[in-house]
């Protein structure tokens, strides 16, 4: 009877929901050109797109270095640029990136853990065009590459890219 009452335990043990693994995105990270779709978008020749993540808790700084970027065809200035997330937080004020050297432009910034993937919601953009940008962020199952898919959305149209990282570190 014993034996079986233990049985009956562990068998009740085991079908319980394990808890979700957290994720942890914090890394180096280099874009993987042959594994990303750019949408309309075709860099030049030498263009490097790295990633650094750094993750506490909730809190995300992601900063996005940009090498011999292009927008139509022209190169832009090398860039860095920096935000800070916090999931779960309500959409906020913060600053977003613009070419040719312009000043950056005002956005509003939100940020969500939905189980393994990170969203950032932006809305606004440059020159005055509205535009929201959706990010999901997620490992591969192995934690060796980042993935983000990106659906933005303006009055220009829609478009839909996926880049593929690699971990540098």
């Amino acid at each position: 009877m014993t034996k079986t009452v233990a049985l009956l335990a562990l068998t009740g043990l085991l079908t319980l929901p394990l808890p979700a693994q957290q994720m942890n995105l914090s890394g180096s990270w280099k874009i993987n050109l042959a594994k990303s779709a750019l949408a309309g978008d075709h860099p030049l020749p030498g263009y490097e797109l790295r990633k650094e993540i750094e993750q506490k808790g909730s809190k995300f700084v992601i900063s996005d270095s940009t090498v011999h970027a292009s927008m139509f065809g022209m190169p832009i200035p090398d860039s860095t640029v920096t935000n800070e997330y916090v999931s779960g937080e309500k959409m906020r004020r913060s600053s977003g990136p613009c070419p040719f050297g312009i000043p950056p432009s005002e956005i509003q910034i939100a940020a969500e853990q939905q189980g393994g993937t990170l969203l950032i919601t932006e809305v606004g953009g440059c020159f005055g065009i509205a535009a929201t940008t959706e990010r999901r962020y997620f490992l591969s199952a192995d934690g060796a590459q980042l993935n983000e898919l990106i659906n933005s959305r303006s009055s220009f149209g829609d478009t839909e890219q996926r880049l593929v990282f690699d971990r540098r570190r």
